[in-house]
């Protein structure tokens, strides 16, 4: 169930609250704030996902565009760099 629907179940008092003898202590606790509603926690994750780029420092070059600084760039400097680059190699990258 997505959180939305372990929500309106609690509301309507279709699902009760975990038990607090469930062991959490493995999970991070931000990942377990979205679960918790006002009468307790209704769900855990079944995964955390995260977001990945990896960059070819060779399709850089070759579009004569400077690889970003990994620690600070941001999405728009993804999409701007990401024209750039296929305008520089007519779409060939």
């Amino acid at each position: 169930m997505d959180l939305g629907v372990i929500n309106e179940y609690m509301g309507r008092g279709a699902l009760l609250p975990i038990p607090e003898s469930v062991d959490t202590s493995r999970i991070e606790p931000s990942a377990l704030e979205p679960g918790q509603t006002e009468d307790g926690l209704a769900g855990v994750p079944n995964g955390v996902n995260t977001y990945a780029i990896f960059a070819n420092p060779a399709i850089f070059e070759k579009a004569g565009v400077p690889l970003p600084d990994d620690a600070t760039w941001t999405w728009d400097d993804y999409e701007r760099i990401s024209k750039e680059i296929t305008e520089n190699t007519n779409g060939e990258a």
